[in-house]
């Protein structure tokens, strides 16, 4: 009996941590950059958990996502947090997804000259040069950081974070598993956006590890058919892939 509580415990975390990135996920492309697309006049040609094509190139297409994203971690962080346990870990795993994958995506567009911070940046006619991308990467340092901070607070001091990252993480890379396109590219960007830019929550769990011991919130089996009944949807539209261009 035992043994089942705990793996019905285990399945919860990783139902809101599921949960969690898809909503970013979906803030992020199919929202942000889908409504930007349309309000600059143009279509939507490809829409997937990790590509947005738009066939206008708006001001504000590529800019959309991450800051969408920093947005709506920002209103979470700041929410009350609930008096249910695997509740309270939902919201606080959402604002940090949102939160570490929005200021990610600067540092990210910085380092490498690529990506939505750095498409936004030529989308406004201005050269993408070592001093705007040294600034990109600065800046989301700060937000990271500050990120952190908060999320610190925020997280309950025995949530199980290195569970909720794995959770984040393979659902993320799961998704891509569906698309009706290259394979290979497209699990190395849910690699990136679901365990390199949420890397800060093992690195919360890192800092705590020696303070508190970590425990799992009691089985929640709201969560849990709200995760079985979305996160196949999530796979069979954006995991697939939607717009013009289809097809591998």
């Amino acid at each position: 009996m035992q043994g089942a509580y705990r793996v019905a415990s285990i399945g919860t975390v990783i139902a809101v941590a599921a949960l969690a990135f898809t909503i970013a996920c979906v803030a992020h492309e199919a929202l942000a950059h889908g409504i930007a697309c349309k309000a600059a006049g143009g279509e939507i040609a490809l829409l997937t958990s990790v590509y947005f094509h738009c066939s206008e190139p708006g001001r504000f297409v590529a800019a959309a996502g991450p800051l969408a994203n920093m947005a709506l971690g920002m209103l979470l962080a700041f929410l009350p947090r609930s008096h249910n346990r695997a509740t309270s870990l939902f919201f606080a795993l959402t604002a940090a997804t949102n939160l570490l994958w929005g200021s990610g995506y600067f540092v990210f567009s910085g380092i490498t000259g690529t990506g939505d911070m750095a498409s936004a940046v030529q989308d406004w006619g201005l050269e993408l040069t070592a001093a705007s991308r040294a600034a990109l990467t600065a800046a989301g340092i700060a937000m990271y950081f500050l990120a952190l901070r908060r999320l610190g607070n925020l997280l309950a001091p025995d949530a199980p974070l290195v569970l909720s990252y794995l959770g984040i993480g393979v659902t993320s890379c799961l998704a891509t598993l569906f698309y009706n396109g290259p394979t290979g590219p497209a699990l190395l960007e849910a690699f990136q956006q679901g365990f390199l830019a949420t890397i800060g929550l093992p690195l919360i769990a890192w800092r705590r590890e020696h303070r508190t011991r970590i425990a799992l919130p009691p089985p929640h089996a709201g969560w849990l058919l709200a995760a079985a009944v979305t996160l196949p949807l999530f796979f069979s539209t954006l995991g697939l892939g939607l717009g013009l261009v289809s097809g591998r």
